[in-house]
């Protein structure tokens, strides 16, 4: 090697392996390196110009030696390919991945958040919701529930057997001088029930097959459950009722078969 070629491998081996090597972004000058060092050794490194990084020496980055210290011989380089350099057009999709997959996350986080209220939303429903039994469901209030009186004692009237069928009946609450006794079977299909209504005040005998006084009776057709309604001011009901609900207020007495109770209605 000339002193001319020995000063150029000098200066090209300061910019690849010196602290400020720039070498790699000089293609021309990492050839030309190439072709001194290998008149100097007698093979040439396999080296690629995309594997440097600023401020690290070619061997630091690629972990590369010549043949003679890897022991490798030309024809053994020569058929060893360099690392490809990753396409970095790839990495602006790589990065657009990520919010993407935050978006999804997020929307995921809705969706469930959302069935999860309308499950909770609807158990309320289901949980607080009682049966509305007012057959047109407008213009009414409830104004109780009576439920069954195990201490009256209910007349044979209201049942026992009648025309070879066993009949069944149950006394409710006492509701402003008013008693009301569900029967089945009396007064209507074999299998449907009745509301029986009648004041307090009548003595009726539990062992009596008759009945003496006013008696009010609402029985189930279908799907629609056994109704009663009047006035307040009617003749023949108890003044309790009567000063209880003034100014002739219509009431609804229901029987509600689902929950055993007796529900009063009254106009709004």
């Amino acid at each position: 090697m000339t002193p001319a070629n020995d000063e150029e491998l000098q200066v090209l081996r300061k910019r690849a392996y010196g602290p400020n090597a720039d070498i790699h972004r000089d293609p021309g000058a990492f050839e030309r390196l190439r072709e001194l060092e290998g008149a100097v050794r007698g093979s040439v490194p396999l080296v690629d110009a995309g594997d440097f990084e600023a401020g690290s020496t070619p061997a630091e980055q690629a972990g590369v030696r010549s043949a003679e210290e890897a022991g490798v011989t030309s024809t053994e380089q020569a058929g060893t390919a360099s690392a490809p350099v990753e396409n970095e057009t790839a990495l602006p999709a790589k990065k657009r991945l990520r919010p993407l997959s935050r978006v999804g996350r997020f929307r995921l986080s809705i969706a469930l958040g959302l069935a999860v209220a309308s499950i909770i939303f609807a158990g309320a429903l289901v949980l607080n919701q009682r049966p509305q039994i007012d057959p047109l469901q407008a213009g009414a209030r409830e104004v109780v529930r009576l439920s069954v009186d195990p201490s009256y004692k209910v007349s044979s009237y209201f049942f026992g057997s009648e025309f070879g069928r066993d009949l069944q009946a149950q006394a409710f609450t006492e509701f402003d001088g008013l008693r009301a006794v569900v029967t089945v079977g009396y007064g209507g299909g074999s299998n449907d029930a009745c509301l029986n209504l009648y004041p307090s005040a009548v003595t009726v005998d539990p062992k009596a097959s008759s009945f003496a006084g006013r008696l009010r009776i609402g029985c189930a057709s279908g799907n629609f459950p056994p109704r009663i309604q009047f006035r307040a001011d009617a003749a023949g009901l108890p003044a309790d009722l009567r000063s209880a609900f003034p100014k002739s207020a219509a009431l609804q007495f229901v029987y509600d078969s689902a929950t055993n109770e007796v529900v009063v209605f009254a106009e709004k």
